[in-house]
């Protein structure tokens, strides 16, 4: 079950695509930073927070450092925890296809973005 939090911020980020409501990358992010927390603290869910940090990563690729989304504080909490770990284990950005990237710049990015940093 969806977080109040959480479920406010889905409606936030929604749009509509040819009559189908699609959740903008910046908002998808999010909710890939909360599943990478639901699945890292399962005994049985490595692959699956592996699998949400790598998409998070990729995401972040169609970020812009002009745009700046408001955050909760349980959700910000959530991704300072986030970008915590990221930090700690970064993942080889070459096998994620991002040959050209730093990962200092998507942090960045996405503490500009998100925390205003």
């Amino acid at each position: 079950m969806l977080d109040p939090e959480y479920y406010s911020f889905i409606h936030a980020g929604k749009r509509i695509v040819e009559g189908l409501p699609i959740l903008s990358p910046e908002y998808l992010i999010l909710m890939k930073v909360k599943a990478w927390l639901n699945y890292s603290s399962m005994e049985n869910g490595a692959n699956n927070a592996k699998k949400h940090k790598h998409d998070i990563i990729r995401l972040s690729q169609l970020l812009s450092f002009n745009t700046r989304i408001s955050l909760s504080q349980a959700i910000s909490q959530d991704l300072r925890s986030f970008l915590f770990e990221l930090k700690q284990n970064p993942p080889d950005l070459k096998s994620l296809g991002l040959k050209n990237q730093i990962l200092e710049i998507i942090l960045k990015l996405l503490e500009n973005i998100y925390l205003d940093l």
